[in-house]
């Protein structure tokens, strides 16, 4: 049995969780693990599905509340899992690698994980921390993996690169009219053409520039209407911007939603417009479904799964965003077999990826 700690998340709906949830529950299908997940203390949003999967869980302090404490709790705990042979970091920046140095310390096989391609904010400091992090996380890694090319480069300097994208339940995904049609009459739908995007409320997702497109939309035609499901610290702002664009009528804010498979059967269109991602698992949920897709041009390529229904535009400008969202041909007849596209994202394809891994010799 191999006994692995997962470093990473749990923060509800966040990218980087539902990669560490789908992709072990899938993989211990298969094979024998004993898994223990190290989670930052302030996200704990799914314990009771950590509980129901047989895992153990620990808490670290946040560094930035207690750096003290959050040292101290990394070295009790590499010695209370010293069994443990194997830890999987999956990072968002190279800025903090005394876990990873402890770890190899503790003669663990390190697997390194980045599933972002770019650092929040402009912080120069920021930026100094992580190409000096870069180096020594690729010196300390047993495997350097990342969920795209550009997220490698991102946080590698150097390695054997191993890419493992994000995988998802194709069959949740697959379109269903009947879903679409309740969802519809539920939220007064019927005859809007319904624009969606799914993803955390935080300012790399690019939601103002997803407000200002739906008021030029809807100065054109006030027959769209856009569907906003996620959580986050800039909802506030975004609230706050639909009713300076006077849009209450045209916009639509779901939350975070757990059965977010079923909201993309309503949608007619997809819009991502992020400043930058890893590999956007909301985008290859999006084409599963058989949506049509615009993303911006600073997303890898490689989420292009359908070439058909997928576009990638300059998030400078409006314009070509509302050609482009006007111009699409809306036809939910094609949408039932469109994830027999997606095999390669398949989360049992993605589970056994990740699981050759662990085959360290």
């Amino acid at each position: 049995m191999k006994k692995i700690i997962v470093v990473g998340g749990m923060q509800d709906g966040g990218g980087v969780s539902l990669f560490i949830l789908r992709t072990y529950e899938r993989m211990m299908r298969n094979h024998e693990i004993e898994l223990v997940l190290f989670t930052q203390s302030d996200y704990d949003d799914y314990s009771e599905r950590i509980k129901e999967n047989g895992w153990g869980q620990e808490f670290i302090p946040s560094l930035k509340k207690n750096p003290i404490k959050n040292i101290i709790t990394w070295i009790k705990l590499m010695k209370k899992y010293s069994e443990f042979n194997f830890i999987h970091f999956n990072l968002n920046n190279a800025i903090y690698w005394f876990p990873i140095l402890l770890s190899k310390i503790a003669r663990k096989n390190v697997i390194i994980q980045s599933h972002t391609s770019n650092l929040m904010g402009d912080s120069k400091v920021k930026k100094v921390l992580h190409r000096i992090g870069k180096n020594v996380i690729s010196k300390l890694a047993t495997r350097t993996v990342a969920v795209s090319d550009l997220a490698y480069e991102f946080m590698f300097k150097s390695g054997n690169k191993i890419i493992i994208p994000v995988g998802i339940n194709t069959t949740d995904f697959k379109f269903s009219s009947t879903i679409r049609k309740h969802l519809r009459e539920t939220l007064s739908l019927e005859g809007k053409t319904v624009i969606g995007h799914v993803g955390g409320f935080t300012p790399v997702k690019n939601h103002e520039f997803i407000i200002k497109l739906m008021n030029e939309l809807v100065n054109i035609n006030k027959d769209y209407h856009l569907i906003l499901i996620g959580a986050g610290k800039t909802l506030d702002k975004i609230s706050n911007m639909i009713k300076e664009y006077n849009l209450e009528d045209s916009v639509s804010i779901l939350g975070f939603k757990r059965n977010v498979a079923d909201y993309y059967n309503m949608m007619d269109i997809f819009i991502y417009p992020s400043f930058y991602e890893g590999f956007p698992t909301a985008v290859v949920e999006a084409q599963t479904n058989g949506l049509p897709v615009i993303m911006s041009n600073t997303i890898d390529k490689k989420a292009i799964i359908n070439k058909n229904l997928t576009c990638q535009e300059d998030i400078q400008f409006t314009e070509k965003w509302v050609s482009d969202l006007r111009n699409i041909k809306l036809n939910t007849a094609n949408r039932e077999n469109s994830n027999l596209l997606i095999s390669g994202h398949d989360i049992g394809v993605i589970a056994d990826k990740l699981y050759r891994l662990f085959e360290v010799k």
